[in-house]
């Protein structure tokens, strides 16, 4: 029996995750499936305070968008040995393929553009636009392990040092300089 080709997965979003009033849809696909998956606004401005709070804010969106592809992958139930996700958070790159790449081992995980021909875009923006159904709803518990997750991770999301506050302010602080008055000459 000849072995199945195994195509690779990509990976795209409709409607960023830092955009707290509509809805992203995430979307997996190949040349063989198709799945896509809903983060509700009310998740996102959950998630969107909670790193504020921590004082990380600008880590907000490439964590939370690691964490939904993950679980989406998961929610898939495919044989996933190879995964092309399309660059949305540029300067993120490193974080978002540990974080991915921790949870799947195995699989080969490449960072780039895919463009607007990829079943995963087609997928992710059908669904955004009423015409495809999603599959399911990514919930807030769901992601919020895998957040957590993430930040354990070694190469992953960490918070300040308390004290980490205090030395900024300290160096932060107005330098102050000595004038001297110089003297005008009279013409």
């Amino acid at each position: 029996m000849p072995k199945q080709k195994q195509y690779p997965f990509d990976v795209d979003q409709s409607v960023r995750i830092e955009e707290l009033n509509r809805d992203t849809t995430i979307g997996i696909g190949n040349k063989s499936c198709q799945y896509s998956f809903r983060v509700s606004r009310k998740t996102k401005r959950f998630f969107n305070e909670y790193f504020r709070k921590h004082g990380q804010p600008r880590y907000c969106a490439p964590i939370v968008f690691s964490a939904v592809v993950i679980v989406a992958l998961r929610k898939t139930k495919e044989n996933i040995t190879s995964i092309v996700i399309d660059t949305e958070y540029t300067g993120y790159e490193k974080l978002i393929h540990v974080a991915v790449s921790n949870a799947f081992p195995e699989a080969v995980i490449d960072i780039r553009r895919i463009g607007k021909l990829s079943p995963a875009h087609q997928a992710a923006y059908g669904a955004h636009l009423g015409k495809k159904k999603n599959v399911s709803v990514l919930h807030r518990n769901e992601i919020e392990k895998v957040v957590l997750m993430i930040r354990k991770q070694k190469d992953g999301w960490r918070t300040a040092s308390p004290g980490m506050n205090q030395d900024s302010q300290a160096q932060n602080q107005p330098v102050k300089k000595k004038y001297t008055k110089k003297r005008r000459k009279s013409k």
